[in-house]
């Protein structure tokens, strides 16, 4: 016989499964379709709910928008490796570049909701919900500040280089279609994920050799 403590776990953990599948649902509608374009009808179709039941969850549109900034944030920082100062640059970049291209073909949404929250204006909501993930940019700032006065990179703007990596790195969640359609592909493979990260590290590492 189950006890009322196993049922109330039961009972729990149905909750959470139901708030992260529609989490999910609603971070595929909003980076495809934006804020305005997603509505609780379509959040609760591609969740494979009815709507009461996604209402039962979350009060409204703006609920659930809030609520899916938290998750691909903390998804983001979870992903994303802690920077350690007296660690070798150009690895810990490398490993850098391939966390951010690794996101791009497994977190698409990240880029994709950040693009859209900027581009409507959204009183930078997305970024209210990203201070994690600041901190690690902070903390990788400061790193690479570090090895410049260490000598161990040339000299360069440390901000202008993450948005560098970035922009190459976000390309493939923002631009899938178009990335598939220049490089005369139909769909990328796991395998790409490396190749990527190696062809953008080519790119930006030696820039930073002193010499």
């Amino acid at each position: 016989m189950k006890s009322a403590t196993d049922n109330t776990y039961k009972k729990g953990q149905i909750r959470r499964d139901n708030i992260e599948q529609i989490i999910k649902a609603a971070a595929n509608e909003f980076s495809n379709k934006g804020y305005d374009g997603t509505s609780m009808k379509s959040i609760a179709k591609s969740a494979g709910m009815t709507r009461p039941k996604v209402h039962y969850y979350f009060n409204d549109k703006e609920e659930v928008y809030q609520s899916t900034l938290q998750y691909i944030s903390e998804k983001w920082a979870d992903a994303t490796t802690v920077i350690n100062f007296d660690a070798d640059p150009f690895n810990t970049l490398q490993k850098y570049i391939h966390q951010q291209v690794r996101l791009a073909f497994h977190c698409p949404e990240f880029s994709k909701i950040a693009v859209l929250d900027n581009i409507t204006n959204k009183s930078n909501a997305f970024f209210s919900h990203n201070k994690e993930a600041k901190e690690q940019i902070d903390s990788l700032v400061s790193a690479i500040e570090h090895w410049i006065e260490k000598g161990l990179i040339r000299d360069t703007n440390p901000i202008r280089l993450l948005f560098a990596i970035w922009s190459m790195t976000s390309w493939y969640s923002v631009n899938k279609e178009q990335a598939l359609y220049f490089e005369n592909r139909t769909k990328f493979q796991e395998s790409d994920i490396e190749l990527i990260s190696m062809d953008i590290s080519n790119l930006i590492l030696p820039s930073l050799v002193v010499t």
